[in-house]
């Protein structure tokens, strides 16, 4: 989901530089799964650095509360946490997320929930990156 908040709330950031290709969502097993393609035209280097850069998320959506990159783990995984929020009318709720991530340069981003520590007992994110005219496809 932070993938999904991150990329439409970036896509103006980047001043009409990125075209949705596509997203789909389903219900499968209890779970609802996710995939969206976006082409941004702007160089690889800078979109993955955005993207695996925990500490910059609150900065483009109001959902995301607090957000930041946490000390690798004793496996040397490193570690993210995030709070999000979302009202309607006058209810809101607060969800938190602590989770580890992997990744290889340019390549892709997964990003693993901690149960035990997290509102979530699931929440698997992955990002695939590649080149595409003179821009990056994002693949969530």
């Amino acid at each position: 989901m932070r993938a999904m908040i991150l990329l439409l709330t970036a896509l103006p950031a980047f001043a009409g530089a990125a075209t949705l290709r596509e997203i789909n969502v389903d219900h499968v097993d209890g779970a609802y799964v996710m995939r969206s393609e976006v082409w941004f035209d702007v160089n690889i280097e800078r979109i993955y650095g955005l993207l695996l850069d925990w500490d910059e998320s609150s900065k483009f959506s109001s959902v995301i509360v607090e957000s930041r990159n946490l000390a690798p783990g004793p496996d040397g995984r490193g570690r993210y946490y995030s709070q999000t929020q979302g009202c309607l009318w006058f209810f809101c709720k607060s969800f938190e997320r602590y989770g580890y991530v992997e990744h290889e340069p340019f390549k892709f981003i997964r990003a693993t929930v901690d149960p035990e520590n997290s509102d979530f007992e699931v929440s698997d994110e992955s990002w695939e990156f590649r080149e595409e005219a003179d821009g990056t496809v994002v693949v969530y």
